[in-house]
């Protein structure tokens, strides 16, 4: 789990004093991951309701309690939706706009549906994992280790969530799709 402790929560959040357009460029990053995080949680509800493969909705139900504990990591930093921009939310919907067509096109319960929400969360996942990275290079460059920590902390659980979706759909879900 990812978390500030207390005393760290203090002094990180006062970069919001800050205005140069640098801290204004981290903000908006934070807002866009924040927003990111929140549509592919409430996106999860909707994918497990049409999931097919047990193991890949018990996979998807600790990818969701995962992307909960980040929600809380950035709120901890000061990010709220309410503070999120209008071009933030709609960044986060066509980002996840491949995945919502993909599903709307696949019947529920059709073999090739889990296939669809599998690529779909990973090309997520890898651009949740590149936005991490470049937050974490930057709260190092600004001495925020507490940030760089929970950033990484993060960027492990993501790989660790791309790494069991992969074992999922080579071990199961290809496997019945192509009915082999």
């Amino acid at each position: 789990m990812t978390t500030l402790p207390q005393a760290q929560y203090a002094k990180e959040i006062s970069f919001k004093s800050d205005s140069s357009p640098f801290m204004h460029f981290l903000a908006r990053e934070l807002q866009q991951i924040y927003m990111l995080e929140l549509r592919t949680n409430q996106l999860i509800k909707q994918l497990l309701r049409r999931t097919v493969y047990q193991p890949l909705k018990k996979a998807m139900l600790n990818y969701q309690n995962v992307s909960k504990d980040h929600l809380s990591c950035l709120r901890k930093l000061g990010v709220r939706s309410s503070k999120v921009s209008k071009d933030n939310k709609r960044a986060s919907e066509l980002l996840v706009l491949p995945l919502t067509e993909e599903l709307g096109r696949n019947k529920s319960g059709e073999k090739l549906s889990d296939i669809s929400m599998i690529t779909g969360i990973q090309r997520i996942i890898f651009y949740q994992m590149a936005v991490y990275r470049s937050l974490y290079t930057t709260a190092r460059k600004l001495y925020k280790f507490g940030w760089a920590e929970s950033f990484d902390d993060i960027i492990n659980d993501k790989k660790m969530n791309d790494s069991i979706f992969s074992e999922i759909a080579l071990s199961g879900v290809y496997p019945v799709a192509v009915g082999s």
